[in-house]
C-alpha cells in the first residue's frame, strides 16, 4: 500500500473504532479486525525501517512537529490522497 493511503487508512480505522468504542460505552474493552492490524503493523514496520537510518535530528524534528500537531487545532496532518 503506498504510504500516504496506509497512513490515510489507519487514521480512519483509528476514528471509526474509537467512535465505535465510545457509542458503545466500550471505550477500555474495543479491538481491531485483522485488517485493520495488518494496517498498523504495516506502519511500525516502516517507523521500523525509518528508525534504523534516521539521524538523530530527524527524529527530534518529527517528534516536535507531532507534538505540535497533537496540541493544535488540526485535525489531520494527512493530506487526502488523490489517485
Amino acid at each position: 500500500m503506498l504510504t500516504l493511503k496506509l497512513f490515510k487508512a489507519a487514521e480512519c480505522v483509528g476514528e471509526v473504532t474509537l467512535m465505535q468504542a465510545h457509542e458503545s460505552g466500550e471505550e477500555e474493552g474495543w479491538s481491531l479486525d485483522d485488517e485493520s492490524v495488518s494496517i498498523f503493523t504495516e506502519i511500525l514496520a516502516l517507523h521500523d525501517a525509518q528508525l534504523r537510518i534516521a539521524p538523530l535530528h530527524q527524529y527530534e524534528s518529527a517528534e516536535r512537529r507531532l507534538l505540535a500537531f497533537l496540541h493544535g487545532p488540526e485535525r489531520s496532518p494527512i493530506p487526502t490522497p488523490t489517485d
